[in-house]
């Protein structure tokens, strides 16, 4: 085709000779980016499976024998190499690509004309209105536990369960635009200008400690004052009559229609959640089946589960597992043992309890049966957080009655034995 094209129009043999060298360089250089430490793709065949196209593509592209690219492989292609949006076609018209870790440079305060005290002002004015928020979320939470006192006396009084998604639901966006103001207060900070570095950390630290607060950032599950869920905390409401007591009793003897043979109290429950796309489990133990799926649903919905699909799996979590969604979590809650047979085995049981070193502050309180099952949790959970296999192990060994820390300036964990009841 190119022999026709410059056989009938030689006046145009120059744009494309033109055109073969970019053509070459964009393969060339496609090739020396998926090599690159920031991508790790070190085989064509790496990169289609990364990109999802086909490996004759990549080799196409790569040997310079293939530019007209469609539109979605171009964007998954620049994806998988860490390329900005539109770097594939400044390459073919003669360009430069542009990174990702350019891209994300990038801030407005790094323009001309550009004030960094405005910058520090406009954020200090967005995290203002975040702590009100945290404060009426505060509030909404003494006005649920006072709802579901009065529904636990009173059978006709609904439950708080909306109010209840829509806290969960709010924690959750809040803490995920704290992560985000967070990321870019730290991108702020790095690139900063070297003449103006003293005063940005001036401005800017104290802000990125208002942002990353850890105990806002913590799930709803995990925060002060929470010892596994809202239900678990909430006051107890007035004392019922004795006609309410009447109607409470025959509410709890529909329970058996959840395939539960004993009172929702007198036992211990098991409740397994699974992340579908990734395997990862976590195990949770309870006293009641009711704190058991309150945990589930705070859990879920904080992982951004839509409550619709969060309360039908909890719903149907009986001795099965039932899915939230297609690609979401699987949900299984069943009764292991009465609670009267876990009393004759251990008459104490034992105590986890983590340690945050950077707030000075003890979270994360769980009680288990065993010693053995208190390392279990007490790992599942240092693993979680991020922390090295090697040096949970070690840290698991050594939970007696004092901290043992994971690592240096990391989380500490604790196993006590508790008193005989």
């Amino acid at each position: 085709m190119r022999r026709i094209m410059r056989k009938c129009f030689p006046i145009r043999e120059e744009v494309l000779s033109m055109t073969d060298d970019n053509e070459k360089r964009l393969g060339s250089l496609i090739r020396a980016r998926r090599k690159h430490p920031e991508v790790q793709l070190h085989t064509a065949a790496e990169l289609a499976e990364a990109a999802g196209v086909s490996l004759r593509l990549i080799s196409d592209i790569e040997t310079g024998k293939r530019s007209n690219l469609l539109s979605r492989n171009k964007d998954a292609i620049e994806q998988a190499i860490k390329w900005a949006p539109g770097s594939i076609d400044d390459v073919l018209d003669g360009g430069a690509p542009t990174l990702w870790e350019d891209l994300e440079r990038e801030h407005p305060m790094l323009n001309p004309g550009v004030p960094i005290e405005l910058v520090a002002q406009t954020l200090s004015s967005l995290l203002d209105k975040m702590e009100k928020i945290d404060k009426l979320e505060t509030l909404m939470e003494g006005q649920i536990g006072y709802f579901q006192g009065v529904a636990d006396a009173n059978s006709r009084f609904p439950a708080p369960v909306e109010l209840e998604q829509a806290l969960a639901e709010s924690r959750a966006e809040e803490r995920n635009a704290r992560i985000f103001f967070g990321q870019q207060i730290m991108k702020t900070i790095a690139a900063a200008d070297p003449a103006t570095s003293d005063k940005v950390l001036e401005l800017f630290t104290p802000l990125l400690a208002r942002a990353m607060d850890p105990e806002a950032l913590k799930l709803p599950s995990t925060r002060s004052g929470n010892v596994t869920s809202i239900a678990r905390r909430r006051p107890a409401g007035p004392p019922p009559d004795l006609e309410d007591l009447g109607v409470a009793a025959s509410r709890r003897e529909k329970q058996s229609d959840r395939e539960r043979n004993d009172d929702d109290s007198d036992g211990l429950y098991v409740l397994s959640l699974q992340d579908l796309s990734s395997g990862d489990r976590t195990r949770r133990e309870f006293t009641s089946r009711t704190e058991a799926e309150a945990y589930a649903r705070e859990f879920l919905i904080a992982q951004g589960e839509k409550p619709r699909m969060v309360d039908a799996a909890i719903k149907d979590a009986g001795r099965h597992t039932a899915d939230t969604s297609g690609s979401g979590y699987g949900i299984r809650i069943r009764k292991v043992k009465s609670a009267s047979q876990s009393l004759k085995r251990e008459p104490g049981g034992f105590e986890v309890e983590f340690y945050d070193p950077r707030t000075d502050s003890n979270f994360g309180r769980m009680v288990a049966p065993t010693r053995k099952e208190a390392e279990r949790l007490a790992r599942e959970e240092l693993l979680r957080l991020g922390e090295a296999k090697e040096n949970v192990d070690n840290a698991v060994r050594n939970a007696g009655y004092t901290v043992a820390d994971t690592r240096h300036g990391g989380y500490g964990v604790r196993i006590a034995e508790l008193a005989d009841q």
